[in-house]
């Protein structure tokens, strides 16, 4: 897996606002680089989610329709290749967690960019902050939540 890192502008060395024009445009030219990058990490994301749900409708597919003859054709890049059912359904499962890791990725960076832009238009903390590391509720979890174990 390649690294989503891009190069992050350097440290300001305090959190006073820009006094002179020279120092506003570059503060704004900082800001807006970082957008861009948060706003390209977003689609990224985007783009690898679609990819991991057509993956999860191919292994669905395979598995509820085997194919008679027990082989598959799978495109990789340019070319085609034959499998069996089952190894097709354990590469496609293998790109499946490798897709969801570098989903996992650009959504810890875009995390550190926001706190970043926070950072530099000063920031106090607030309720953003407080939201931005909420993780999902496991179903484990719901057993405490909703002791008759029924999920609605």
């Amino acid at each position: 897996t390649r690294s989503l890192r891009g190069e992050h502008p350097p440290e300001m060395e305090s959190q006073r606002p820009p006094s002179t024009p020279q120092e506003y445009a570059a503060l704004q030219g900082k800001l807006h680089e970082l957008a861009g990058r948060a706003e390209s990490l977003k689609q990224y994301a985007i783009s690898l989610d679609m990819r991991r749900q057509g993956n999860r409708e191919a292994v669905g597919g395979l598995r509820r329709n085997p194919p008679e003859e027990g082989k598959v054709w799978m495109s990789s890049g340019d070319i085609f290749l034959r499998f069996t059912c089952d190894r097709a359904v354990a590469t496609i499962d293998k790109d499946s967690k490798d897709t969801g890791e570098e989903i996992e990725a650009a959504r810890t960076e875009q995390k550190e960019i926001a706190s970043e832009i926070e950072r530099l238009q000063g920031a106090s903390g607030g309720d953003a902050r407080l939201f931005r590391d909420l993780k999902p509720v496991s179903r484990e979890d719901m057993r405490f939540v909703n002791p008759g174990g029924v999920i609605e």
